[in-house]
């Protein structure tokens, strides 16, 4: 008797983009894995969400938190769902995506096939289909002086390798496929961060615990970039501020901590120097500072000025 396929869970997080979220729905729908099922997970959203999401896409289950938790606690509310209705794999993703037919197969058979793996993300491309593979990982180097400890893979380095898994040290967030184990062993995602660089802390904190973290060279899918947070604005630059700081404090060496730190607010004094026009510049400048205040005053979570 043939054993029965893992089943995968896929949660699709959503906050006020239903033109995206739908789009998203309509590729998961299609694709040709055969035993797993989707769950909207909603953070409050006030544009008709609920509403559309039910009546265009019934067969997709529901999960409204009913307010903003950001990408770690939304997540870590459906994560909870998942593990109850026995998934073996959860697979998160962002509103702004869409999958190649065969990614959640591929995932699977690259995560089945490579049992050290415990989380594992497709190769990225543009929404659009231009441009080629993108970025599609990270790699960790502490032993440089940089604003952000991770240095980006790019997704021809993935595909032009001969293994059907990429190593890397972290896999991004927007298609980010965990193996029920890894919850089980390590927990859910820190909800100090809130939003931006929680992906990055969860795959350490799977490290440490000794799984391996790759990119699967056969999975593919269709990002966005950014369009619910932006690529430079006053949310970007205060969570990723107060965050990559936090990050610092969890996982550097204790006789790194202290370099990276200074190093890392040196860099945002560099950067506030050039900020004086236009407005938003200045904007960004004020985020940057209030990220690292509430940093080193102990307050994370959701900061209401921003989200």
């Amino acid at each position: 008797m043939t054993p029965p396929l893992p089943k995968v869970i896929v949660l699709a997080l959503n906050w006020n983009r239903k033109d995206l979220v739908l789009s998203c729905l309509a590729s998961l729908r299609e694709q040709s894995y055969e035993n797993f099922e989707v769950a909207v997970v909603d953070n409050g959203s006030t544009d008709g969400s609920e509403n559309e999401i039910r009546q265009r896409h019934p067969w997709a289950e529901f999960i409204q938190n009913g307010d903003n938790l950001g990408y770690a606690g939304g997540n870590n509310q459906g994560i909870r769902a998942a593990i109850a209705r026995g998934a073996d794999y959860v697979f998160l993703v962002n509103n702004d995506t869409k999958f190649d037919r065969q990614c959640i197969a591929e995932l699977v058979k690259a995560a089945e096939k490579n049992r050290d793996y415990g989380i594992l993300g497709p190769v990225a491309f543009s929404y659009d289909g231009g441009n080629g593979a993108l970025n599609s990982g990270f790699q960790l180097d502490w032993t440089l002086d940089r604003f952000f400890p991770f240095h980006r893979i790019e997704g021809n380095v993935v595909l032009n390798q001969s293994e059907e898994v990429c190593p890397v040290d972290a896999v991004q967030g927007d298609a980010f496929f965990v193996r029920r184990e890894v919850f089980e062993r390590i927990g859910l995602f820190d909800e100090r961060f809130f939003l931006l660089v929680e992906e990055c802390d969860f795959c350490l904190r799977a490290k440490e615990a000794g799984f391996m973290t790759g990119v699967a060279k056969g999975a593919r899918f269709y990002r966005m970039i950014s369009p619910s947070v932006g690529t430079s604005t006053p949310l970007r630059s205060y969570y990723a501020t107060r965050n990559i700081l936090l990050l610092i404090s969890k996982h550097a060496k204790s006789g790194q901590k202290g370099r990276i730190q200074r190093h890392f607010l040196k860099k945002i004094g560099w950067d506030l120097k050039g900020y004086y026009l236009p407005e938003r510049h200045l904007k960004n400048a004020m985020a940057h500072l209030h990220g690292c205040f509430d940093y080193f005053l102990n307050r994370f979570g959701r900061c209401r000025l921003y989200s």
